[in-house]
């Protein structure tokens, strides 16, 4: 086992009337499966694939490729075992684009069966994630990517934040079954994992950890007009990147899209022109 020492924010509501967040900077021991100590030949998994996708649909997340983890370079958290979620945080910038649109549904790549699961899509309330804005149930959460569609599509709304999570039984042990989640060296790597846990044998908390500048494969399904030549078709054609400033044709920072020639700034530090009509 390759074992990562990571840094992670613990964080807790003090009970009072008015609740607080309290931020406190704790190690977690994130591990990464090696393929010389397993107990099974992980080359024959027959993975789940990925589903085909809507002309008017676009995967969103920290990346949007099909790309996944080799089930032998699964991760897990051994020394936080329990009924844990693990998600990513959708930021405003990464959301602004797809103001109006609808979240349909949502996929996560696994390295290892893990079972009956659930997936959920939690409003940021005072700095975490917090109400439930759409769920759903997973019968068998399997190798590869499991896609779901939430009953009922959430409108995506200017301003605020979300996080996409599933749920599922992290053992103690370090055993195969242990490492289950899928990271992958692809798109912005500096934005932190949601972890729901429970730490230190106390209470359950919201923690975030950097997973050494990999990516969690988790994304949502956003559904709505992606025009050709528009600024979301342009800002989703990377699959690797998300915008994070946008200018008009004088080089002026502009709020969002603006007709004409509009100038966009990618967190990898790439630019493109696209024309919004």
């Amino acid at each position: 086992m390759k074992k990562i020492l990571l840094t992670i924010a613990s964080f807790a509501l003090a009970i009072a009337v008015n609740a607080q967040v309290s931020v406190t900077q704790q190690n977690i021991s994130v591990i990464e499966n090696n393929p010389n100590m397993t107990q099974r030949q992980h080359s024959q998994v027959v993975a789940k694939a990925p589903k085909k996708i809507a002309s008017n649909q676009r995967w969103v997340g920290y990346y949007s490729s099909d790309a996944l983890a080799d089930p032998d370079d699964g991760m897990g958290v051994p020394s936080c075992p329990g009924e844990n979620k693990v998600g990513i945080y959708l930021t405003e910038s990464i959301l602004e684009p797809y103001i109006g649109m609808k979240i349909v549904g949502i996929r996560f790549g696994l390295c290892e069966d893990i079972g009956q699961s659930g997936v959920y899509l939690h409003r940021i309330v005072d700095g975490i994630p917090g109400q439930v804005v759409a769920s759903n149930y997973v019968q068998y959460g399997k190798t590869g990517w499991n896609q779901e569609d939430f009953p009922k599509p959430y409108v995506i709304k200017e301003g605020e934040e979300l996080a996409a999570v599933f749920e599922y039984t992290q053992y103690g042990d370090e055993e195969d079954h242990s490492f289950p989640l899928s990271f992958v060296k692809e798109g912005d790597g500096s934005i932190p994992i949601w972890y729901w846990c429970l730490y230190n044998g106390t209470n359950y908390s919201w923690n975030q950890f950097d997973a050494g500048g990999k990516n969690l494969s988790i994304q949502v399904l956003v559904e709505g007009d992606f025009p050709v030549g528009s600024s979301v078709e342009s800002v989703t054609a990377s699959g690797n990147a998300v915008e994070v400033a946008r200018y008009n044709a004088a080089g002026q920072l502009i709020n969002g899209k603006q007709k004409g020639l509009n100038i966009v700034k990618f967190s990898d530090g790439t630019t493109r022109k696209v024309m919004v009509r």
